[in-house]
């Protein structure tokens, strides 16, 4: 049996105060993206507080290894988006 692996995997902090700074709802845009794109190309997972509280929210993309602190929704959206449409 295969296991699907996506090429990009966006992890998003859901920890307190990454999410009293608005990560919650950008969790939910980014699935609603990637849902209506359906590609299977990045996947996105929330993680718990990654102990960089004084730069809530925070995220990060991988492989990039590429992280976003203190940022807008739009450059989330902006940044999954590139990955979506980004060829392989």
């Amino acid at each position: 049996m295969k296991v699907h692996t996506p090429d990009h995997i966006v992890y998003l902090c859901l920890g307190s105060k990454c999410e009293k700074k608005g990560a919650k709802e950008c969790y939910k845009k980014v699935k609603k993206l990637l849902k209506g794109s359906k590609t299977k190309k990045v996947e996105v997972i929330k993680t718990e507080c990654t102990d960089r509280c004084d730069y809530a929210p925070v995220m990060s993309f991988q492989p990039e290894n590429k992280w976003l602190i203190t940022y807008k929704q739009d450059e989330v959206l902006e940044k999954t988006l590139h990955l979506v449409t980004k060829k392989s």
